[in-house]
């Protein structure tokens, strides 16, 4: 896409252009004046830089938009420079690199805003503060998966020209926590089993390049393994509290104010006034234990629209896909057509489907080791490209709406 400047000379008396400039500002007045730029020079075939000084910046320059540039050296430094930057002094934060360099910041920047409210991120049911500063991603990684979704194209341009407009979309993510400690912010995918094992594969074969993410998965199929796990689900729902009981073939009503944490958990009324129940404290719990090949969210949920599949970014509830037992063949069909987005990707009787607020995943028969205290087995966490190591035997997620803000002007 080829952009030109044109310059237009309008006649008029000082009245006339005065409220032309003041109808020009106001069609403007969210567009951003001073950014933050984050560059990993790093990410995909490392044209970070080269994409920044020769798409974004004269753009920026043209538009008289002031940006401190910062190009990172190693990994997590975006956490660190959001830790103490002055947020004031800016308008937005931009990341130039693929999608972990946007989750790193997205990390740094809700790990900054909690702490600024004095929010206990640790606590899995907490539940955290929205940043208000907005995020915008110039892609240059080996995905660029969310601003796929947020524009309909991988366009450098592109992508910069809505960071100038400043329009904006609300987005969730989810948080992962074990014993008692926040893992990580998901922005995009979080998914445990295949997926974690997957990325973990992929990390031994980094001399690569951005081609280990087609090779190793295919080999990482063939060596699948089934994890004994018990899941809670947390239903989004809160009209109705009901306990599923599996294998019953009837549910089991309560009355508005008990919540069903877990099965060991004794049912609690609310604490508030003796014999009055709050109704939004009612959650709907239910249980699935057996073998499972993964179980995988994503922060963005894709939905079905006119037979094709659109990224919604602000929804009201989380999707859970349980993979059971099922033949390799089956498998490799249906994950072929998640990467395609076709709208019947997840209508296979092996792969289940919750809608939930928040959930729990607990390993069966997972030994813990006496001398380090952690499981004996490997089990991994894909979180948005990042591997992490479970050393627990459970781990919780949680649903945060709308917790950032990305420029763009995506309409799922």
């Amino acid at each position: 896409m080829n952009l030109k400047v044109k310059t237009l000379v309008l006649h008029g008396d000082e009245e006339d252009a005065q409220m032309l400039h003041s109808d020009i500002e106001h069609i403007l007045k969210d567009r951003p004046r001073r950014l933050l730029v984050i560059i990993n020079p790093n990410s995909g075939k490392r044209k970070g830089m080269k994409i920044y000084q020769k798409v974004a910046a004269p753009l920026f320059q043209l538009c008289g938009l002031k940006a401190h540039v910062i190009v990172t050296k190693k990994q997590k430094e975006p956490t660190d420079i959001l830790k103490n930057y002055n947020l004031s002094n800016i308008d937005g934060i931009v990341t130039v690199g693929g999608d972990g360099l946007y989750c790193e910041c997205m990390n740094g920047l809700i790990a900054r805003v909690q702490r600024d409210n004095n929010v206990n991120v640790n606590c899995h049911n907490t539940d955290i503060v929205s940043a208000s500063i907005p995020m915008g991603i110039i892609p240059a990684g080996s995905g660029n998966v969310i601003v796929q979704y947020l524009h309909g194209t991988k366009c450098a341009r592109t992508a910069v020209l809505h960071i100038l407009l400043g329009g904006n979309v609300e987005s969730n993510v989810c948080s992962a926590h074990e014993g008692g400690k926040l893992l990580s912010y998901s922005a995009l995918i979080l998914g445990f089993g295949l997926f974690g094992d997957m990325m973990h594969d992929c990390e031994k074969f980094r001399w690569m390049g951005p081609l280990r993410y087609n090779v190793v998965p295919v080999a990482s199929m063939f060596k699948r393994r089934e994890i004994d796990v018990e899941i809670e689900y947390y239903s989004a729902n809160k009209e109705k509290a009901t306990k599923r009981i599996k294998g019953l073939g009837k549910q089991i009503s309560l009355p508005n104010g008990f919540m069903i944490p877990s099965s060991k958990s004794k049912i609690q009324r609310t604490k508030s006034t003796p014999g009055v129940l709050d109704s939004s404290d009612v959650q709907e719990c239910e249980k699935e234990e057996g073998r499972v090949y993964a179980v995988d969210t994503h922060a963005i949920m894709m939905k079905e629209k006119s037979g094709r599949m659109i990224p919604s970014f602000g929804q009201d509830s989380l999707m859970v896909y349980t993979t059971h037992k099922c033949t390799l063949s089956d498998h490799v069909s249906q994950l072929t057509k998640v990467k395609n987005e076709q709208p019947d990707c997840y209508d296979y009787k092996f792969v289940s489907k919750h809608k939930v607020s928040s959930y729990k995943v607990r390993l069966l028969n997972a030994t813990v080791s006496e001398n380090t205290k952690t499981l004996q087995k490997d089990f991994f966490l894909n979180c948005d490209g990042e591997v992490i190591r479970i050393t627990e035997p459970e781990f919780d997620v949680k649903l945060h709406k709308k917790a950032v803000r990305i420029f763009g002007n995506a309409s799922g």
